[in-house]
């Protein structure tokens, strides 16, 4: 949504989710926030999952997912060595991504 912030975006996918338990319809949808988890802490992240008592075996999971994960940029003229990213998260995440884990709402 050009011109809006991640917490609108997170408050209308809220309120979809919302609507959608009232009427007992399954609900499946795909949403790219591009650029929202480029930059957030990782430890916010498992701190915010456990706050939303997601099971520890998957905040563990994750956190090994991204232990020692390596990162490489493709340009015009090759690919670069593969380098360490200490912050962000992939944004193929889907999970984390449809959890709306917010730091910045917590």
């Amino acid at each position: 949504m050009p011109g809006k912030g991640t917490t609108d975006e997170i408050f209308t996918l809220r309120q979809i989710m919302e609507r959608h338990r009232e009427k007992q319809v399954g609900l499946l949808m795909f949403i790219d926030l591009e650029k929202v988890y480029d930059r957030v802490a990782r430890q916010e992240v498992w701190r915010c999952l456990r706050k939303k008592r997601v099971p520890e075996k998957y905040v563990r999971l994750w956190q090994e997912m991204y232990q020692g994960a390596k990162t490489q940029v493709r340009t015009n003229v090759g690919t670069t060595e593969g380098f360490h990213v200490a912050v962000g998260l992939h944004q193929i995440n889907s999970f984390i991504n449809t959890t709306s884990v917010a730091p910045n709402e917590e």
